[in-house]
Protein backbone atom coordinates (compact mmCIF):
# COMPACT_ATOMS: atom_id res chain seq x y z
CA UNK A 1 0.00 0.00 0.00
CA UNK A 2 1.51 3.33 -0.50
CA UNK A 3 1.20 6.43 1.23
CA UNK A 4 -1.47 7.69 -1.13
CA UNK A 5 -4.09 4.83 -0.26
CA UNK A 6 -2.91 5.71 3.70
CA UNK A 7 -4.37 9.06 2.98
CA UNK A 8 -7.27 7.76 1.32
CA UNK A 9 -8.49 5.11 3.54
CA UNK A 10 -8.96 2.50 1.35
CA UNK A 11 -7.55 0.64 -1.38
CA UNK A 12 -10.04 -0.28 -4.45
CA UNK A 13 -9.33 -3.27 -6.12
CA UNK A 14 -11.57 -3.63 -8.82
CA UNK A 15 -12.22 -7.49 -10.24
CA UNK A 16 -9.91 -8.36 -7.56
CA UNK A 17 -11.28 -11.97 -7.73
CA UNK A 18 -12.80 -13.89 -10.74
CA UNK A 19 -14.60 -17.20 -10.17
CA UNK A 20 -17.26 -19.80 -11.76
CA UNK A 21 -19.58 -21.74 -8.95
CA UNK A 22 -21.56 -25.19 -10.59
CA UNK A 23 -24.43 -25.78 -8.30
CA UNK A 24 -27.99 -27.14 -8.99
CA UNK A 25 -29.14 -26.20 -5.28
CA UNK A 26 -32.70 -25.26 -5.81
CA UNK A 27 -32.31 -23.07 -2.66
CA UNK A 28 -29.20 -21.06 -4.63
CA UNK A 29 -25.77 -20.62 -2.56
CA UNK A 30 -23.81 -18.50 -0.97
CA UNK A 31 -20.57 -17.04 -0.88
CA UNK A 32 -19.25 -16.73 2.63
CA UNK A 33 -16.12 -14.38 3.26
CA UNK A 34 -13.73 -14.86 6.64
CA UNK A 35 -13.04 -11.65 8.90
CA UNK A 36 -10.20 -9.89 7.93
CA UNK A 37 -7.34 -8.50 9.81
CA UNK A 38 -4.52 -6.06 10.77
CA UNK A 39 -4.03 -4.00 9.09
CA UNK A 40 -7.48 -3.90 7.26
CA UNK A 41 -10.00 -2.57 9.52
CA UNK A 42 -13.13 -4.01 7.01
CA UNK A 43 -13.22 -5.33 3.06
CA UNK A 44 -16.34 -4.12 1.04
CA UNK A 45 -17.11 -6.90 -1.23
CA UNK A 46 -19.24 -6.31 -3.93
CA UNK A 47 -20.90 -8.99 -6.36
CA UNK A 48 -23.58 -7.68 -8.89
CA UNK A 49 -25.88 -5.41 -7.07
CA UNK A 50 -25.13 -6.57 -3.52
CA UNK A 51 -22.11 -5.63 -1.33
CA UNK A 52 -21.31 -7.85 2.04
CA UNK A 53 -19.17 -5.95 4.55
CA UNK A 54 -16.87 -8.12 6.00
CA UNK A 55 -14.83 -7.43 9.36
CA UNK A 56 -13.78 -9.48 12.46
CA UNK A 57 -17.07 -11.37 12.48
CA UNK A 58 -17.27 -12.18 8.61
CA UNK A 59 -20.14 -11.61 6.05
CA UNK A 60 -21.99 -13.55 3.04
CA UNK A 61 -24.04 -13.06 0.16
CA UNK A 62 -26.41 -15.08 -1.15
CA UNK A 63 -27.01 -15.75 -5.06
CA UNK A 64 -30.71 -17.65 -6.16
CA UNK A 65 -30.95 -20.53 -7.65
CA UNK A 66 -29.20 -21.03 -11.29
CA UNK A 67 -28.62 -24.40 -12.55
CA UNK A 68 -25.02 -25.18 -14.01
CA UNK A 69 -22.35 -22.95 -13.82
CA UNK A 70 -22.34 -19.10 -12.64
CA UNK A 71 -19.38 -17.17 -13.43
CA UNK A 72 -18.57 -13.80 -11.06
CA UNK A 73 -16.24 -11.33 -10.48
CA UNK A 74 -15.80 -9.48 -6.96
CA UNK A 75 -15.01 -6.13 -6.73
CA UNK A 76 -13.01 -5.15 -3.17
CA UNK A 77 -12.63 -1.95 -1.01
CA UNK A 78 -9.99 -2.49 1.87
CA UNK A 79 -10.60 -0.24 4.53
CA UNK A 80 -7.04 0.69 6.21
CA UNK A 81 -7.11 0.28 10.12
CA UNK A 82 -3.81 1.96 10.67
CA UNK A 83 -1.17 4.22 9.41
CA UNK A 84 1.00 0.73 7.82
CA UNK A 85 2.76 1.62 4.33
CA UNK A 86 3.69 -1.54 3.28
CA UNK A 87 3.05 -5.33 1.66
CA UNK A 88 0.20 -7.38 3.15
CA UNK A 89 -1.36 -10.86 2.20
CA UNK A 90 -4.49 -10.95 0.73
CA UNK A 91 -7.29 -10.20 3.66
CA UNK A 92 -10.27 -11.61 1.99
CA UNK A 93 -10.87 -15.09 1.22
CA UNK A 94 -14.23 -16.71 0.69
CA UNK A 95 -16.26 -19.71 -0.02
CA UNK A 96 -19.16 -21.39 -2.33
CA UNK A 97 -22.11 -23.14 0.19
CA UNK A 98 -25.44 -24.12 0.47
CA UNK A 99 -27.16 -20.80 2.74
Amino acid sequence: MTQSDIQRGYIDVPAAVAFQVRSNAREGYSLQFEPVSAPFAQAKVTWENSTASVGTDGSWLAHGYHQGTTAGRLDVRLVLARDAPGSYSWPVRFAAGSP
